[in-house]
């Protein structure tokens, strides 16, 4: 057998794609804005659930949707890796203070992890199957631009890149050559299954393709059994939280619209031949493939060769109709990123079929010109994104960004909306990834200590929080003397955060102001500052006000005194900045901090 020194001598074309792979995943990330201005959806969501897992605290995971669970696992392993080599403090207040730093390491990791595999086909492929059909294999991530382009992003759809791979290199191990074992390729191909449903449930037509690769059904039912043990053990962690995963997983059925919205019906006709359409006019090269695929197929039926590859090519069929009825759903074109990555085995099965064909240019058409058709077609698609249409967006989104980093002050709260658009500050992602933790309050004194100015706001609510936890008072806020930042974009509630504050401003008598201070007219992008003016009459009055309340309360005389301290405090400018400060190095919220001083100054009495 020959050893890695010898095959590196011999086919050192094998190192090739791998280090093109790795030099692109580089270049895509150190040349990518930050995820929190670009990609907080699911990057964000993913993150907080990573840590979660890291520090083994798997009840907290909110993450249940996809289900999602065995990225969430790769996630934790990377930044607990991360943590031991670079990590500055505590793990969960790292992550929290650094958390683009360690979506970038989870990013890279992915990189190093996918190039790592391709050259593990090749090496084990090398001895098995010839130079170009070998290359097809190994530039299985560069056959379409959704797989080229989400070498930007943190999110299932590229981890199904790996678990591709590692169904190629099974097939490569077990199901290609003489020496075929198909219990092994049963055993392993139901693992890397399971490894794919448990990322995401639209990897589930792939589940059908080694159906017809492996023989007997004795290897298929062995196969079945250990899809179904890899998936749970992938999913362990939220097995407790199985039935929200299946009730979210019901309404993706029952309902025409994203996520379990829409109608009640399992489909929309219309709605389903308009997402096909656009499939087809989004992905040109499918019609290159299924032509390949019927042209291959229709030739071995009326040769009568190669009935295994027959059925492969049959299976292949089914498996993007399948796709195709799911996506066509509730359709975005990185939901077919599943059959996207079978683009290299199907080109595969062509070239190694095509070989039967007679005619020297029919055979040339199928065995060279289908694989670089859908090179050109994926490099042009990702050249025309990279460096024509994502940096007009991203000049943009810069702007907003170089405005909040040089004139929004430490010292401004930001008024959140929880929500999955993107914003020129880390704290928006950070809102929308807690949005999907259970148990998001332990997290609170650690994010209020790091990021002390931020509050949510959830419409219908009718309240603001810290980070979405624990209450705060709106007035405590409001008289605080510190501006309030709403960011505005298409689809958030924007008005109804003003309204908000105005109405609750009007409410204690208070002097208020809106200004725009940020405004980019093509995208519809804006930044109100919120300002409250109190002069000193109003406080004398207010103060007044306070005092006749709480003497004619009818609570006890306790609690009372803590209501009157409290106000107190609000009321004097210099007395709240302190316990403001206080707040901030015990790492509690604002109102938790007054309420503790205003017992200390009952205690002094």
């Amino acid at each position: 057998m020959p050893t890695l020194k010898m095959i590196f001598k011999t086919k050192p074309v094998i190192l090739l794609v791998p280090l093109l792979f790795l030099f692109w995943g580089f270049y895509s990330y150190f040349t990518s804005p930050p995820f929190f201005l670009t990609a907080i959806d699911p990057e964000y969501p993913y993150l907080i659930n990573g840590l979660n897992v890291a520090m083994l605290k798997f009840g907290r995971i909110g993450h249940t949707d996809h289900p999602g669970t065995a990225f969430q696992l790769f996630n934790g392993l990377v930044i607990r890796l991360t943590h031991l080599v670079a990590g500055r403090e505590n793990i969960a207040k790292d992550v929290l203070s650094r958390p683009e730093f360690y979506l970038g390491a989870i990013s890279l990791a992915l990189t190093f992890v996918q190039s790592f595999l391709v050259l593990v086909i090749g090496i084990i492929g090398v001895s098995k199957i010839r130079a170009q059909h070998l290359l097809i294999f190994q530039l299985t991530p560069f056959f379409q631009s959704v797989l080229i382009d989400l070498t930007k992003r943190v999110n299932p759809d590229r981890f199904f890149i790996i678990v591709t791979l590692l169904f190629v290199i099974v097939i490569l191990k077990y199901a290609v050559g003489d020496k075929r074992n198909n219990m092994k390729f049963a055993i392993w191909s139901g693992v890397t299954m399971g490894l794919g449903l448990a990322t995401k449930l639209n990897y589930l037509p792939i589940l059908f393709l080694p159906l017809f690769v492996m023989r007997g059904w004795k290897n298929r039912m062995i196969y079945g059994g250990a899809g179904l043990i890899a998936f749970t053990t992938f999913i362990s962690p939220i097995l407790p939280k199985f039935p929200a995963f299946r009730e979210f997983t019901l309404q993706l059925i029952q309902h025409d619209g994203l996520y379990g919205s829409g109608e009640s019906r399992v489909f929309n006709i219309s709605k389903l031949v308009g997402s096909i359409e656009q499939i087809f006019n989004n992905n040109p090269e499918l019609f290159i493939l299924l032509t390949g695929i019927i042209l291959v197929l229709g030739f071995l039926i009326v040769k009568k060769k190669r009935f295994n590859a027959q059925m492969l090519l049959v299976g292949f069929v089914l498996v993007f109709i399948l796709q195709l009825i799911i996506v066509s759903k509730h359709y975005k074109n990185y939901y077919l990123a599943p059959f996207f990555t079978l683009y290299g085995y199907i080109l595969y099965i062509i070239s190694t079929s095509g070989e039967e064909i007679k005619l020297r240019w029919l055979r040339n058409i199928i065995q060279y010109g289908f694989p670089v058709a859908l090179l050109i077609i994926a490099l042009f698609d990702s050249v025309e994104t990279h460096f024509y249409k994502s940096p007009q967006r991203i000049t943009k989104l810069e702007e907003a960004r170089s405005y909040v980093k040089n004139n929004i002050s430490g010292d401004d709260y930001w008024l959140v909306e929880p929500t999955w658009e993107s914003a020129p500050y880390v704290e928006n992602g950070l809102v929308y990834g807690l949005s999907y933790c259970t148990h998001r309050e332990k997290y609170e004194p650690v994010l209020s200590k790091i990021y002390p100015r931020t509050i949510t706001y959830s419409p219908g609510d009718q309240v603001i929080r810290n980070w979405k936890c624990s209450l705060a008072e709106i007035d405590t806020v409001l008289v605080s003397g510190r501006e309030i930042n709403i960011y505005d974009t298409p689809g958030r509630n924007a008005k109804l955060l003003m309204r908000f504050l105005e109405e609750n401003a009007i409410d204690l008598g208070l002097t208020i102001s809106f200004d725009t201070v940020f405004s980019q007219p093509s995208t519809k992008t804006h930044i109100i500052k919120f300002s409250v003016s109190i002069g000193e009459d109003k406080i004398a009055s207010m103060r007044e006000v306070l005092h006749n309340e709480i003497e004619t309360d009818s609570r006890d005389a306790y609690q009372r005194k803590v209501d009157r301290y409290i106000q107190e405090i609000k009321l004097n400018k210099e007395w709240l900045g302190s316990v403001r400060e206080k707040a901030k190095e015990k790492g509690i919220s604002l109102d938790s901090m007054l309420y503790l001083d205003a017992v200390y100054m009952i205690k002094q009495e």
